[in-house]
C-alpha cells in the first residue's frame, strides 16, 4: 500500500519530505514454485542420436500419495523430446518421474 514518509533531522523536517512511498509484497521462499524442463535425446538401435521426431513420448509424474502432476510432453522434431512441469510441495517432498518412448520405459 501507499505510505507517507517524513524524515526529520534534529526535529526539523528534511527537504523533499514528506513523500509518498509504495510498499510491495516481497518474495516468500515458502510459497515459490519451480518450472522444470527435462529433455530426452532419442537414439536409434545402433546408438546414434536421431535427427527427426515422430516417436511416442510420454511423461508421468507422481507426487505425494501418488497424485498426478500435470506435465506437457513435446516432440521437438529433431530427435529430442521435452517435458515441462511444475513441482509444488513442502520442502523435502518427493516426486517420481516416469518416461516412456514408444511405449517402453527409458533407462536412467
Amino acid at each position: 500500500g501507499d505510505y507517507t514518509l517524513t524524515a526529520r533531522l534534529d526535529g526539523d523536517v528534511v527537504k523533499n519530505t514528506p513523500t509518498t512511498v509504495k510498499a510491495i509484497l516481497g518474495a516468500d521462499q515458502d510459497n515459490c514454485t519451480i518450472d522444470y524442463t527435462l529433455t530426452v535425446y532419442a537414439k536409434d538401435r545402433k546408438g546414434n542420436l536421431k535427427t527427426y521426431g515422430g516417436d511416442r513420448f510420454e511423461v508421468s509424474i507422481k507426487g505425494a500419495e501418488e497424485c498426478d502432476v500435470a506435465s506437457e510432453a513435446i516432440d521437438n522434431g529433431d530427435g529430442s523430446y521435452s517435458a515441462k512441469y511444475v513441482l509444488e510441495g513442502e520442502t523435502g517432498s518427493k516426486f517420481r518421474v516416469y518416461i516412456k518412448l514408444n511405449g517402453k520405459n527409458i533407462k536412467g
